[in-house]
């Protein structure tokens, strides 16, 4: 919703968009959730770019004058969470966590390595036929008691479905996501936020879970992605009534 609200100001009323886009960030910190704020902040920035539809992938101007302000931001917000991490005790903690276990694992929260044993434990107790159409979630429970997921949905996919219910579900996400790439470049008004959702959905089911296997958002994202077709349908009503 917030996505399309943005696109929609920054095509229609770009005035808005501004505040339109503080008050994105804004939402996204009282969730209080990397993911939030990650998403927050790639919708506010790549909206603009996405719009350049031909030019998405050139230098221009108005890339110029996006990263150059997010640079900045990007360097006093560092600067200010290094800080209050000296003030209140945890830089320490911190950098220790950093050494050991990378930047990646600080922003995964531990899930790389309870995906690695997930993935370890499924292929050495796993049958041909398991690998083939997975366990499920119970079967997950049986080697670890106290998770059902791994939060990771690549994981879950192979975990749940095996090699080819996940590469059904892969398709048919594909298959969805096809007619709207098909249409970027071209006039289709709602084409490039829904481009640039499916994109932002899919890198973050990299590092959370829940998302590709989802019913609720699962029945939204098709949704949002069925937008495409508003236009050729109303063509095809303007010319029933010519």
């Amino acid at each position: 919703m917030f996505g399309f609200v943005l696109h929609y100001c920054w095509n229609i009323k770009r005035l808005i968009f501004y505040p339109m886009a503080i008050l994105t960030i804004i939402c996204s910190a009282l969730i209080a959730t990397k993911t939030a704020m990650f998403a927050s902040l790639l919708l506010v920035f790549l909206i603009p770019i996405v719009n350049e539809r031909a030019n998405v992938f050139k230098l221009t101007k108005l890339k110029l004058k996006l990263f150059i302000p997010l640079l900045i931001f990007s360097s006093l917000l560092i600067y200010f969470i290094l800080d209050l991490l000296h003030t209140i005790g945890l830089y320490d903690k911190v950098i220790w966590v950093i050494q050991e276990k990378g930047v990646l694992g600080l922003l995964l929260s531990g899930r790389i390595e309870f995906s690695t044993q997930i993935i370890e434990a499924f292929m050495l107790f796993s049958t041909w036929f398991e690998y083939a159409f997975g366990v499920g979630t119970i079967g997950m429970s049986d080697y670890f008691f106290s998770k059902y997921s791994s939060e990771v949905d690549p994981v879950d996919l192979f975990v749940y479905f095996g090699v080819i219910g996940s590469t059904i579900v892969y398709f048919t996400y594909y298959i969805m996501m096809l007619p709207a790439f098909s249409v970027f470049r071209r006039s289709s008004f709602l084409s490039p936020i829904i481009v640039l959702v499916n994109m932002i959905l899919l890198l973050l089911s990299f590092f959370s879970g829940h998302i590709l296997n989802s019913g609720m958002l699962g029945l939204l994202w098709g949704v949002f992605n069925s937008l495409v077709f508003i236009k050729p349908i109303e063509r095809q009503k303007d010319s029933y009534n010519d």
